[in-house]
């Protein structure tokens, strides 16, 4: 059985990637138990295979990760957003999210646990907004590049 919280995590996830360049494919998080029987197949020894028996396996797409059952629900938003994150450039060819920022600077954001321990799309600028948010405030602001 999953745990709640990823539910939430995988509705905050869907919302930032919901960008039509990127036709983002959803995911969902199953039991790590359950790794050899995902459709599609997945390579039974995948990248962070290390772990327990209560860890997840998510899945978007044709790709899948393990995520570690000992993380909290905002690490794991972090953990699901740059794995995907690297997904999405890969796609583009270019960085995701970018801003364009005052005087035309072009920043990177990335997922990250801010000070209070919330899961956040952050550059080095010093912009940022909770991972869930990020077409409510940039996209709404039309600073995503």
């Amino acid at each position: 059985m999953v745990r709640d919280g990823l539910a939430l995590i995988q509705q905050r996830i869907e919302r930032d990637f919901a960008e039509p360049r990127l036709r983002f494919p959803g995911l969902e998080f199953r039991p790590v138990a359950e790794w050899a029987h995902v459709q599609p197949p997945v390579d039974p020894s995948p990248t962070g295979a290390e772990g327990s028996d209560d860890d997840y396996v998510c899945i978007s797409g044709g790709h899948s990760f393990r995520v570690s059952s000992d993380l909290g629900d905002e690490e794991i938003a972090v953990e699901v957003a740059s794995q995907l994150q690297d997904d999405a450039m890969d796609q583009l060819g270019a960085p995701w999210p970018s801003l364009i920022v005052p005087d035309g600077i072009t920043a990177v954001l990335e997922p990250q646990l801010s000070s209070d321990g919330v899961a956040v799309w952050a550059t080095k600028a010093g912009y940022s907004c909770p991972i869930g948010r990020l077409q409510a405030v940039f996209g709404a602001l039309h600073m995503i590049e």
